[in-house]
Parts: structure tokens; sequence; C-alpha cells
């Protein structure tokens, strides 16, 4: 009995292993990803963390900041336009990261020239898929 447990243990252990992940490329899996909603939705781990940075001056003249932190359900994503559409509308500009292809963690960062305005999305590879994991606003 031992031996057909070890066998059956064997066996699964190569075809496992056997398994050849193939990572998915960035830029590749972002330009699905940015235009088409229903792969977006799949590809964000939810519920979604998402950073904003709050900057002031307060009364005795002493700057202050502070970061507040939301957790973005996928009913409130799925309502919004996909980032292709939020890009365009807004007149917006996207910047890729550089890398190796073997990094795990890529962000993306969606800006107006000449304002404030700055949005990081932050990706990660699990499993060989790309995910968006948080997103960081520095707009003010």
């Amino acid at each position: 009995m031992f031996r057909f447990i070890a066998i059956i243990f064997l066996v699964f252990c190569f075809t496992g292993c056997s398994q050849n992940i193939q990572n998915e490329k960035f830029e590749e899996f972002f330009s699905h990803f940015i235009i088409d909603k229903s792969f977006e939705l799949s590809r964000t781990k939810f519920p979604l963390s998402s950073y904003r940075y709050e900057y002031w001056v307060d009364e005795k003249g002493n700057e202050e900041s502070a970061t507040i932190r939301t957790e973005v359900k996928k009913s409130v994503v799925a309502s919004q336009l996909s980032l292709s559409e939020y890009i365009s509308k807004n007149g917006l500009s996207s910047e890729l990261p550089d890398g190796d292809a073997l990094d795990s963690v890529k962000k993306v960062r969606v800006f107006k020239q000449s304002t404030d305005w700055l949005i990081e999305y932050h990706f990660e590879r699990t499993n060989g898929q790309w995910f968006l994991v948080a997103t960081h606003d520095y707009s003010l």
C-alpha cells in the first residue's frame, strides 16, 4: 500500500512540476487591460486598495500631510470608465515602466503634463499573470 501511495505521489509531483508557467509580458497585458473592462475586472484584486495623499497648511503655517486608504469594491470599478476612456476623456498620458522581464511588480504612471495630476497603478505578477493591486493618487 505504501508503495502505491508513493508512486501516485511521484506521478503527481512530476506532472505538476512539468507544467511550464509562462510569464505574461506586461506591455501586452496592459494594452488589453486598459481597453477591455471585463478583463480589467478579472485582473484586479478586490477590494482594491486606493491611497490618496492630502497636503495642507495648518492655522500656524505648518505643512501637514496624511495618507487616506480606501478599499474600492468591484461594483464601483465596474461602473467607471475603462482606463483608456478615462485617459482620453481627461487628456492624460500614461508612462509604462522600464524594467526587466522578470520583474514581479510594475507601476504605471497616469498624469497630465504641467499639472499636479498623477495617479500610479500598481501591478503584481502572480503565477505568471499580472493583476492590479493598488492605486496611489498624488494629485493635489
